[in-house]
């Protein structure tokens, strides 16, 4: 008897795990992968869109959150981006490329403008929505979850493994006098991120992660960001604030120094 419950519960067991493979098997109803469905992804063209994101930070004991809505266009090379402090609802920081320039209120003071010429380094780190949706094509897994709505929207939720690099670019924290590419993805550990694709139109619609950067001396600092996406390929207009119009003129060697 002892040898028969036995072989009834490997025989039960061994179709358990069968459908738990089959349940967990990372393919869609559509029956792509989740790296199949965020190359389709990919591979749509993109011209305008617009974004916000919610940056959350916990480090030495202090919490902060920042809020970021813009508009880009990538055919035009032209976009517009504004920070806000989620504690104080004050503005940190606005950014507009327009007719080959980029504006920018002056860190040390928000109430000045400097400019630059909008040469392609500088759109590379100042398009915001592109470092966004580029941390879509670098990833070195992505795994089908499920399905689920964004704002009525019917999804692919894709869990990926993303690209260290360009979790920094997504930061701003690709570049840095003090501190070399290497040796900032070294400090990153336990990073996750989730995108949901649109499940027609294979549109991005929203991204999160989370990370946690060993700082060492200081302790853990820990990240997490949620971006949405909306208004695809819609006919955008970006008007240069009157507060910008008499922007200082800055070099490219004082613009890569000054860390914008």
């Amino acid at each position: 008897m002892g040898a028969k419950i036995l072989g009834v519960f490997i025989f039960c067991t061994s179709l358990l795990i069968g459908a738990i493979a089959c349940n967990s098997s990372g393919v869609a109803p559509n029956g792509m992968t989740g790296a199949e469905i965020l190359n389709m992804s990919n591979s749509i063209v993109i011209n305008t869109v617009q974004f916000n994101a919610t940056v959350g930070l916990d480090f030495l004991g202090e919490t902060s959150e920042v809020n970021i809505v813009g508009i880009a266009n990538e055919s035009n090379k032209e976009m517009y981006l504004n920070e806000t402090s989620q504690n104080t609802n004050n503005v940190l920081f606005q950014m507009y490329a327009i007719n080959g320039q980029l504006y920018m209120t002056d860190p040390r003071d928000n109430a000045s403008w400097v400019r630059i010429e909008l040469v392609d380094k500088i759109w590379e780190d100042a398009n915001k929505a592109g470092s966004y949706m580029a941390s879509l094509e670098n990833f070195d897994k992505a795994r089908y979850v499920g399905m689920e709505n964004i704002s009525g929207t019917k999804c692919y939720k894709i869990e990926i493994n993303p690209d260290k690099e360009a979790l920094l670019n997504i930061l701003g924290l690709s570049s840095s006098r003090n501190v070399s590419t290497e040796e900032m993805t070294s400090m990153i550990k336990d990073p996750h991120c989730f995108a949901w694709i649109a499940e027609n139109s294979y549109y991005p619609l929203q991204i999160f992660f989370t990370l946690i950067f060993d700082t060492q001396f200081l302790g853990d600092m820990s990240i997490n960001s949620t971006i949405g996406f909306s208004g695809f390929n819609y006919p955008v207009v970006i008007t240069l604030p009157v507060g910008a119009e008499n922007a200082t003129e800055i070099s490219f060697d004082e613009f890569m120094a000054s860390g914008y």
